[in-house]
């Protein structure tokens, strides 16, 4: 199949999703800063060897950017664009690659269904954490597969959300993964579309695809616990539930925090894989 035959959408003829779609932490700056803590070597570990100075690489969904400037220096002096559909994380990103002296990289503002990019002009397109929150994903994978070269490389970081685990054990914190997830779907996201990311990008025309996995752990202690209730505080805004306990949700973060040897276990499943030369 080629990424001509006809694929089940559910996006308007201009790349906007038809369901609501909205990111679940939109214009967030605790969060943002939250995840700035992700860098390649454990989000993008399995497409590090598969990079080469000089390529020309597209972030999709950069938030704010700590990826992405690990990128551009693994394709210096090749350029990397990061975009997000976010404007808060952005500017974070310009701030770090100021900071870090990246002039190869640049952030702009820009949807995922509709890359303001001719055809054919990345070698390579990278994706973490974002297919989740997308009501169209086999739309983003078409437009993915549209604006990379021939045989140009995608990689994809989904967590494994069904399958997120925590030690010690608490029921309240359990819930918690619980009502995040269901707030994404709320938001009109598929948050277990990584499970199925592969046979996604098999329908859109893609090739020599792999489907692999690692886990992300963040040991517990009082910065992660703090960055954990910083993490949930927009969450807040939407759960009542969550509102109700907010006081019993922070204590919890802190006592998983303080417990000696606790640790936080995110599954993430990553895709690569390659158009076609022709």
């Amino acid at each position: 199949m080629t990424s001509a035959d006809p694929l089940p959408s559910t996006s308007h003829s201009d790349g906007s999703p038809k369901t609501k779609e909205q990111y679940t932490h939109q214009g967030d700056v605790t969060a943002s800063r939250y995840f700035q803590f992700r860098r390649a070597e454990q989000f993008a570990g399995f497409l590090l060897p598969k990079l080469r100075a000089g390529m020309h690489l597209l972030d999709c969904g950069c938030g704010p950017g700590s990826i992405t400037v690990d990128l551009a220096a693994a394709v210096a002096p090749g350029e990397v664009i990061g975009i997000d559909a976010d404007e808060t994380p952005l500017v974070l990103a310009c701030a770090l690659a100021q900071e870090m002296g990246w002039s190869n990289v640049r952030f702009i503002k820009e949807s995922i269904y509709s890359l303001p990019f001719p055809d054919n002009t990345f070698d390579v397109v990278y994706s973490s954490q974002v297919f989740a929150h997308l009501n169209d994903p086999s739309t983003a994978l078409r437009e993915i597969y549209r604006v990379l070269k021939p045989g140009g490389i995608v990689a994809i970081t989904s967590a494994a959300n069904q399958d997120i685990f925590f030690w010690p054990d608490d029921p309240l914190l359990t819930r918690i993964v619980q009502l995040y997830i269901d707030q994404v779907a709320k938001n009109g996201g598929q948050p277990y579309v990584g499970y199925e990311q592969h046979a996604l990008a098999a329908v859109v025309g893609f090739q020599e695809i792999e489907l692999t996995g690692r886990v992300n752990f963040i040991h517990g202690s009082d910065d992660a616990a703090t960055g954990l209730v910083g993490f949930l505080e927009d969450l807040r805004k939407t759960s009542r539930e969550l509102e109700e306990q907010a006081s019993a949700v922070e204590a919890a973060c802190r006592r998983w925090g303080s417990t000696p040897h606790a640790y936080w276990a995110t599954p993430l499943l990553e895709l690569i894989a390659r158009k076609p030369e022709n």
